[in-house]
């Protein structure tokens, strides 16, 4: 029985030094091909303020409160991945809240925990609140590769939003040569 136990405990220190190890490997990889994405990508993402709060979301009086840098600079980044962790009627409110991972302008990745709050427990109202308070969150949790195929993804959507809009207005300018030729007509 004691030889079985000390075979466990080795077993067990093993195991748990090689953990250590794949998580270092896996965050330092994860990391650096993030990085990559980012040098690649930097001319073209969109980085936009994280709000911290909004009142009258989705609506044209709508009002934010913003987080911002040690530096006193706005926090600005672009949401990756959101996940639904609860929906439901909490307090007489129907409430919807989210984990969200955001990668800022400054190569981080930053986790929020988003609620959002329904008025009158209309659920997907337009007019709602929302609240972000960052989370703390263990390197071991991100899926790096899912968060680089998050980025490629959007990358895809805003081409594919461009090339929309460059066909869009390639139409606009073939539309305004026809009207200079009926113009120059009369």
């Amino acid at each position: 029985m004691l030889n079985e136990i000390r075979s466990l405990v080795t077993d067990i220190q093993f195991a748990e030094t090689e953990l250590k190890r794949l998580t270092r490997e896996n965050q330092k990889t994860g990391e650096g091909m993030i990085e990559q994405v980012f040098e690649i990508a930097q001319n073209v993402l969109k980085f936009e303020p994280i709000f911290k709060k909004a009142s009258m979301f989705g609506t044209r009086m709508e009002q934010r409160e913003y987080f911002y840098r040690s530096d006193g600079e706005l926090l600005k980044g672009f949401l990756i991945n959101s996940s639904l962790e609860y929906s439901g009627n909490a307090n007489g409110e129907e409430t919807e809240e989210f984990n969200e991972l955001f990668l800022t302008e400054d190569r981080k990745l930053i986790c929020f925990y988003t609620v959002h709050k329904y008025p009158d427990s209309r659920k997907h109202s337009m007019q709602h609140e929302v609240t972000r308070f960052e989370a703390h969150f263990d390197d071991e949790e991100i899926y790096y590769g899912s968060v680089i195929r998050s980025l490629s993804k959007m990358l895809k959507s805003r081409y594919q939003e461009l090339m929309t809009r460059k066909e869009l207005m390639l139409e606009r300018l073939k539309d305004l040569d026809s009207v200079r030729i009926d113009v120059e007509e009369f």
